[in-house]
């Protein structure tokens, strides 16, 4: 069984008075905020709960059959987030298994979340950073990310794209890493080597 640590940083601000919309935690509403990270904490829980299960039938209408599936995969969910700028309390969901605060700024929680997996170095096989707005639809996920480094070893470094809707109620689908957007933002492109290895 693999243990993987799932970490994400969590923030928003509930007063009027510098609403952080800079930082993107305050674009949607609060009820759009809730459902965001409800959806996230929910879906991280079931591809880490301990037991999964199959339904089916032996060829009838309905599901007489429930088999238990053996888990590879299991994990604990910290939430980082700040003191009071923060939805927990209007998530239904408890299914994380801790809550850390950080009264430092807001734009320093994914440092704490390096904190929390520097304390755990060794005690997981994979640390996952995931924002609370971002979530894993595939179950076999970590199922992947394992196969992978079988098959190519820890000097590459595996990115998932990331695909993102346009609001819980849109069907549009907007695609990262690949996406040539912003480019003033951007410092021009440069030819690099065909493989990338992290230095020791």
């Amino acid at each position: 069984m693999s243990r993987v640590l799932a970490c994400v940083p969590h923030f928003f601000r509930k007063t009027a008075t510098d609403s952080g919309m800079a930082h993107g935690s305050n674009r949607d509403s609060l009820e759009i905020r809730v459902e965001q990270l409800s959806y996230c904490l929910r879906n991280l829980a079931a591809i880490l709960a301990p037991v999964r299960f199959l339904m089916g039938s032996p060829g009838r209408i309905g599901h007489e059959q429930v088999e238990a599936l053996p888990q590879r995969f299991e994990g604990d969910i910290v939430v980082v987030t700040a003191p009071e700028n923060n939805l927990l309390d209007e998530v239904s969901f408890t299914g994380f298994s801790e809550a850390r605060l950080w009264a430092g700024p807001p734009r320093q929680l994914g440092y704490q979340c390096r904190r929390v997996f520097a304390r755990h170095v060794g005690q997981y096989d994979f640390y996952l950073f995931i924002e609370d707005d971002t979530t894993i639809l595939d179950p076999a996920f970590f199922r992947k990310v394992a196969a992978f480094y079988r098959a190519h070893g820890d000097e590459y470094v595996l990115q998932p794209n990331r695909f993102e809707i346009y609001g819980p109620k849109a069907h549009g689908w907007r695609a990262y890493l690949d996406q040539p957007a912003f480019p003033q933002h951007r410092a021009p492109e440069q030819a690099g080597p065909d493989e990338l290895k992290l230095p020791d």
